[in-house]
């Protein structure tokens, strides 16, 4: 007897689904046509950003090449500028949203936009041209493959660093194509990150709370008190503005689409979609914002392969079959 329940247990625990992570970042990278280089910008010199693009793509694949999905803003729109980062994550594919206008200091078309470099591959994307983005930004929107499971809907923006209700509103445009795109292609995570140019209590994120988004930040501080560790919802300083305030305003939210009522602090999906960490990736690398005045910021999900779900929708989708089994 004892026999026979060993194999069971055994079986049972071989056939609980391992789970699998997903690691996305986001990172504003600086484009050269907004960094002044004395009374100019760098980018009218070739040397000044090649070399800094070398430097950031270097840093890019060191620190955050193990990412499935790195989305960047101020993406510089320029042939060398993409293949420096291109070689530097041979794994990753790149998808683009161009900001639409003319750079008001000379009036040349824009060269700055959104990218998302991804190594899952790439099912559907979208630019976010809604009427909200009268200053020809936009939002990226992207739908990518997990393998053997459904997908997940990637998004990244660059909300407006002076206007508060513009952040709001297209905070929230961005969050209503990535929410369709989610609902078409049966995603079962959706991520919105980037660089907000505001901190987590400003309207922009709160506003995203309300519609039923999650902080990564907050969820995973919240995660941390729950085990008694201790947590905080801002993760430091994210950016140095050029007015020289210390801003932590790079963020990553996910939808909660718990059911029952109850919201379990990190849960973000019944089928199986759980954050395993949110953290600002360290700055010692350069303490005085000279590369970029960002810091990037990662947070990692972790998923239960939805073939084995538990039949009863009742049952915690992340505890192994009975009986219990360490993994």
């Amino acid at each position: 007897m004892r026999r026979r329940f060993a194999h069971a247990w055994l079986i049972a625990c071989a056939s609980a689904a391992k789970p699998t992570t997903l690691q996305i970042a986001t990172y504003n990278v600086l484009n050269p046509v907004h960094k002044s280089v004395g009374n100019n910008r760098e980018a009218d010199d070739d040397a000044l950003w090649l070399a800094r693009g070398r430097r950031q793509a270097s840093f890019v694949a060191e620190a955050l090449g193990a990412a499935d999905v790195i989305c960047f803003q101020e993406w510089f729109f320029e042939p060398r500028w993409q293949k420096l980062f291109e070689e530097a994550l041979p794994a990753h594919r790149l998808c683009t949203a161009r900001r639409r206008g003319i750079h008001p200091h000379d009036g040349s078309e824009r060269r700055d936009g959104l990218a998302i470099f991804s190594r899952l591959p790439l099912v559907a994307s979208e630019a976010v041209a809604a009427p909200v983005f009268d200053d020809g930004r936009s939002g990226l929107v992207a739908t990518l493959q997990r393998r053997g499971d459904r997908p997940v809907v990637v998004a990244t923006c660059h909300l407006p660093f002076a206007d508060a209700a513009a952040r709001q509103a297209q905070a929230s445009a961005c969050a209503a194509a990535a929410e369709r795109q989610a609902r078409r292609d049966d995603a079962s995570l959706t991520v919105l990150c980037g660089d907000f140019n505001e901190n987590a209590a400003a309207p922009a994120c709160r506003g995203l709370e309300a519609r039923g988004w999650t902080n990564c930040a907050a969820a995973a501080a919240t995660q941390a008190l729950d085990s008694g560790t201790g947590g905080t919802t801002f993760l430091g300083t994210t950016h140095r503005a050029h007015t020289g305030d210390a801003l932590s305003c790079d963020h990553i939210f996910a939808t909660d689409r718990t059911e029952g009522g109850q919201r379990s602090s990190g849960c973000f999906d019944a089928a199986g979609a759980r954050l395993v960490a949110a953290r600002r990736v360290a700055d010692a690398w350069d303490p005085d914002f000279v590369d970029s005045d960002h810091t990037p910021v990662v947070a990692e999900f972790s998923f239960r392969e939805t073939k084995a779900a538990p039949a009863d929708a009742t049952a915690d989708p992340f505890l192994p079959p009975w009986p219990d089994c360490i993994a």
